[in-house]
């Protein structure tokens, strides 16, 4: 600035505002006001005017508008309308796309200078003197895309022998390439002017020298210009330029020396720079949605985008240590967006009470790793989409997680998903720290400009009780903390498809206590295909609920005949062992089991062991003892009753227990445990796999049974979508 004021014919551009910005905010008033007028007199011209001069090829074009428009909205502020650019000026870029020129015409640009087009092309312009042109930028677009472009003649260096900074590396003049009289000569380049006083003295010493040549008939005028004044000159002159349509791609500087690595180098950050730009035009629509006024938070990621569009940023082409850089200003900025978002939904999600509060609310930024740590091993979590489009759409959202889930949709309905495994080769990405080994894939309708909130909810299959008589059932579980949830009907017609039971169905879902997933479904059978396997005996392939809180465990045969002497109905009801609630599991004093309650523990009496994976892999269950052998503890007097073991006979089991249980923290404890039973070889058993069948009455697995596990899973998916 000090060099301008020296002289007031010199002249100066510049072009990127990003950096211009960083200067400008340490200046004095005074230097600003300085700084001003040299705008107002057109002695400082700023040209392109984005916030860097960005990449043609891999870039998208809603961020090359965004750093251009950030860049045009701080010289509005600063200079007004003479600070408004009116060139383009891409003089570094590695080729140069229509696309490019086709946004400067329709941003009201007068031109466009290059610097770097290929060598062969550079030839044979210089050679046909059609170094300028009019680029008819747009197929569809006609004249608003049309540009006149001109290519300078030394790429931005000065002409050879007139560099006047140390570090010059000069090219050959080659002013013979161009069809007028007006010549532009650059006098620029990378780290110029960083004694700007000198290099100003010496070209005021080459113009004067040159022009004072004149008098003795040289036709050679030279002085201080901008582009916008080059541009004005040759529109003067009436001339006919011959026309471009295509791109300056690929760039070669010399045989075999194309450009075009960078297309995918640190594929990684120009991945990155994607998806924050998507974060940013989410984030602004929903600062405006909301009308939060939070435009200035959100300049911290407007920057970093802007300034990571360089065509020495999201190309690749820089060092790694700036590239990290790159990398972490984005973070910066999408923490920064992070918080304008929560404070939105805090604002826009429906006050329903199923909603977390905004604070809540977060990015996973490693999804692409199938890693999101905030909501490992959680009970349950919200999902909300945003859709930026003006159209509703309808698409596949993918979850990292460590079980299955129920996903219900913002009307409550439950909504289709699959889990499937992560791949290995994910799995063993350098850096992720998840365990998680599993996604779920849902379909997910979002409203046009809309969001639209999804639950997840662990996916813990019920105990299914069939029953004809559920309004006992519902009186009994009450006194455990139980309270009626959800409810639906099946009509004969349908459950005939399902169960191939033709019998009108009505289920309830019981809730425990506090707890939100269900834990006890009743079915209610019109018309019920048998009584299920009530007191047979024990060595029964089927499914049992054993462990007694009694006084004597030998008195229990006396109890159950006394029930059956006045002819009382017998339910077979599961609660749960070592639950500690408060008044959880006492004995019920007026019930004829007052010395023998049936407690929480489910026996599957199986020998197939295919259901040991079912229960951890599927349904997420956690073992806590392994297919032990009924010796020590378990081969009391009482438990070989029970079973009515003889001499040869054993038995191992296998425990699962639902992980989120504590022995520390009663308040956490929340399913039924769940003791599956392997008799040996030699025990004589009975197969009555078909009481446990849906239309029985009393208790199936966790999930409907049936001869496939595969098929009881999928089933059991089915059910859930239509009740």
């Amino acid at each position: 600035m000090h060099a301008l004021d020296e002289n007031p014919d010199r002249r100066f551009i510049y072009v990127e505002i990003g950096f211009f910005r960083r200067w400008w905010n340490h200046q004095t008033k005074d230097m600003q006001n300085k700084v001003k007028k040299f705008v107002n007199e057109g002695r400082l011209e700023f040209i392109s005017g984005g916030w860097c001069m960005n990449d043609e090829a891999s870039t998208h074009y809603s961020s090359i508008i965004d750093q251009h428009s950030l860049g045009a909205e701080f010289l509005h502020e600063q200079f007004g309308e003479c600070g408004r650019p009116k060139i383009g000026w891409q003089i570094d870029p590695f080729g140069h796309s229509r696309e490019q020129a086709s946004i400067f015409a329709l941003m009201g640009f007068d031109g466009l200078f290059l610097g770097r087009i290929d060598h062969e092309d550079y030839t044979t312009r210089f050679r046909t003197k059609t170094m300028e042109m009019v680029w008819k930028a747009s197929s569809n677009l006609d004249r608003q895309s049309w540009l006149f472009t001109g290519v300078l003649p030394n790429r931005y260096v000065p002409p050879d022998s007139f560099c006047f900074d140390q570090r010059c590396s000069n090219d050959p003049i080659m002013a013979q390439g161009y069809a007028t009289n007006h010549i532009i000569m650059t006098f620029g380049g990378d780290f110029h002017y960083e004694i700007a006083h000198e290099a100003f003295k010496n070209i005021d010493k080459l113009i004067e020298y040159v022009n004072a040549e004149q008098v003795n008939g040289s036709i050679i005028n030279v002085f201080y210009s901008t582009p916008s004044c080059y541009l004005y000159a040759l529109n003067k002159v009436d001339r006919a330029w011959t026309t471009k349509t295509d791109d300056f791609f690929p760039y070669a500087r010399y045989s075999n020396g194309y450009w075009t690595g960078y297309f995918t180098s640190r594929a990684t950050l120009k991945r990155y720079e994607r998806h924050s730009n998507n974060i940013l035009q989410a984030t602004r629509q929903l600062n405006a949605f909301a009308n939060l006024n939070e435009r200035n938070n959100l300049f911290v990621l407007s920057d970093a985008m802007g300034i990571v569009q360089h065509h020495d940023a999201i190309t690749g082409t820089e060092t790694e240590e700036v590239a990290f850089d790159y990398a972490q200003r984005l973070s910066n900025g999408i923490g920064v967006a992070e918080n304008v978002i929560n404070k939105a939904y805090s604002k826009l999600l429906p006050k329903d009470g199923r909603s977390p509060p905004a604070s809540n609310q977060f990015l996973c930024q490693l999804s692409n790793i199938s890693q999101c740590l905030e909501i490992d091993g959680q009970e349950r979590f919200t999902l909300t989409l945003w859709n930026p489009t003006i159209h509703p759409i309808v698409q596949h959202a993918r979850v990292p997680v460590k079980t299955d889930y129920t996903i219900r949709d913002p009307t409550g309905q439950t909504v289709l998903s699959e889990l499937i495994p992560v791949s290995q080769a994910i799995q063993n990405i350098p850096g992720r720290t998840s365990i998680t080994q599993k996604q779920i894939i849902f379909k997910a309708s979002l409203p046009a400009l809309g969001f639209s909130t999804y639950y997840f909810e662990k996916k813990l299959y019920e105990v299914i009780i069939g029953t004809t008589d559920p309004e006992s059932l519902i009186k009994y579980w009450q006194r455990f903390g139980y309270h009626v949830g959800d409810k639906g009907k099946l009509s004969e017609a349908n459950a005939l498809q399902l169960y191939g039971v033709k019998s009108k169905l009505q289920s309830i879902r019981l809730r425990h206590q506090s707890a939100d997933h269900g834990l006890i479904r009743l079915y209610i059978w019109d018309k019920p295909t048998n009584n299920g396997l009530q007191l047979s005996p024990m060595k029964i392939i089927g499914n049992r609920w054993g462990a007694m809180l009694t006084n004597s465990i030998l008195r229990l045969e006396n109890h159950t005949e006394e029930a059956k002497e006045q002819n009382m109905p017998m339910y077979y009801i599961p609660s749960r062992s070592d639950y500690h609630l408060p008044f959880y599991g006492q004995v019920n004093e007026s019930s004829y089991f007052q010395t023998s309650q049936i407690t929480h523990v489910g026996m599957i009496i199986d020998n197939n062991r295919e259901y040991l994976n079912f229960y951890d892999d599927v349904l997420g269950f956690r073992r806590t003892r392994d297919e032990t052998t009924c010796t020590s503890t378990f081969d009391k007097p009482s438990n070989r009753m029970i079973f009515n073991l003889q001499e040869h006979e054993s038995y191992a089991t296998t425990d699962f227990d639902d992980p989120r249980s504590s022995t520390d923290d009663p308040q956490q404890m929340h399913s039924g445990r769940l003791k599956i039973i392997h008799f040996s070889d030699k025990t004589q058993l009975d197969n009555n796999i078909s009481y446990a069948n849906p239309g029985s009455l009393g208790y199936s697995l966790y999930t409907l049974r049936v001869n496939s596990i595969q098929m009881s899973h999928e089933k059991f998916e089915t059910v859930m979508q239509l009740i």
